[in-house]
């Protein structure tokens, strides 16, 4: 199915700050993005530090603080990743000693956005993935 991961670029909490600053990154998040339960506003899926971990939520797309690029993802694997990983914490442990400190360090339970959407578009190890690690897949997928 036709979707969107929309990289979040206006300028945010200071978590956001970190995450920019520990992965030299523009971005500090990233989702998925479908119109599969609105016709009026998108739904958006990922993990999400406001929002206690994963979740998904309708609303609409602002472009002044999202960039968006189209990608196939399978429905199947979207939906079934989402019913098991929802309502999970966030994963800060993979934020400072994965993507800040290059330890490796995650939980094998909760997620960080880059991971979620990483493991729906089917990347081997999604942990390592940051949301520029993915920027960079989409942005030029030719290279990859």
């Amino acid at each position: 199915m036709k979707a969107y991961l929309a990289f979040y670029k206006h300028s945010g909490t200071w978590v956001d700050k970190i995450i920019r600053w520990g992965t030299s990154s523009k971005y500090s998040h990233v989702e998925i993005v479908v119109n599969e339960l609105s016709e009026i506003h998108p739904v958006w899926y990922s993990s999400s530090p406001r929002d206690g971990g994963v979740r998904r939520m309708v609303r609409p797309v602002d472009t002044n603080r999202w960039d968006l690029f189209e990608v196939e993802i399978d429905e199947y694997t979207l939906n079934n990743h989402y019913y098991h990983k929802r309502g999970t914490g966030y994963d800060f442990l993979c934020i400072f000693f994965t993507h800040i400190l290059p330890l490796g360090i995650h939980s094998s339970v909760k997620e960080v956005c880059s991971e979620f959407c990483g493991a729906v578009m089917g990347k081997p190890s999604p942990h390592k993935y940051s949301p520029q690690g993915l920027y960079e897949l989409v942005k030029d997928p030719l290279s990859n």
